[in-house]
């Protein structure tokens, strides 16, 4: 077993504890999501079907965000993490924030993400729920 940052064992194995926080229904979504991954059909025409919507603009910003988005981030803003931070906190589990961006290659867009990372590592010192 390893230990955190904040000296407790963790124990992978015990996803009773470990999910805890999420209702039944928030379960089994995701084992659904997670068979549907399985497929080797949907996972293959899956990224290029959704960037090709993306790029049509049609309307699957919404599903985005309820299924993979729902499941792997925690928000799109600094801000917006700290619901899901204080959830996972009351279950005893820690959060590690992390930033990305893409596509953007100027002076600027490198200037806005240094400041961003920088509110990500100020915020991260103030609050507990977050691991380092």
């Amino acid at each position: 077993m390893e230990s955190n940052p904040r000296g407790q064992k963790l124990d992978f194995s015990n996803t009773q504890f470990a999910f805890a926080y999420k209702s039944d229904a928030e379960l089994k979504r995701t084992y659904r999501f997670f068979k549907q991954l399985d497929s080797r059909f949907l996972s293959t025409i899956g990224p290029p079907l959704v960037t090709l919507a993306l790029k049509l603009r049609l309307p699957v910003v919404g599903i985005i965000r309820r299924t993979v988005f729902d499941i792997f981030c925690g928000g799109t803003s600094l801000e917006d993490t700290r619901g899901r931070s204080n959830e996972l906190f009351a279950s005893k589990v820690l959060t590690i924030l992390d930033y990305s961006v893409e596509g953007k290659n100027d002076e600027a867009s490198y200037d806005a993400t240094l400041m961003e990372f920088i509110r990500t590592i100020q915020q991260g010192a103030a609050d507990p729920a977050v691991a380092f």
